[in-house]
């Protein structure tokens, strides 16, 4: 089933079933960010020398692929 199927489905639901599932997929979002972040600083503390600022990643991604701004 893919995402449009699925958001159809939803939208056939009641009013309060729809804000509950509203409120799940939230929290799931949440949580994945979270872990993401979570990742990133353990990342960082064990390997602090690989951490690269935001502008040196994209000027890598740049380069890499011949795009220029």
């Amino acid at each position: 089933m893919n995402v449009a199927t699925l958001l159809e489905e939803a939208l056939k639901l009641p009013l309060e079933e729809r804000e509950a599932l509203c409120d799940k997929l939230q929290l799931s979002l949440q949580m994945a960010q979270d872990a993401t972040l979570a990742r990133r600083l353990e990342a960082h503390r064990e390997h602090p020398e690989q951490v690269i600022s935001r502008e040196a990643l994209e000027a890598k991604w740049q380069e890499k692929w011949g795009w220029k701004p």
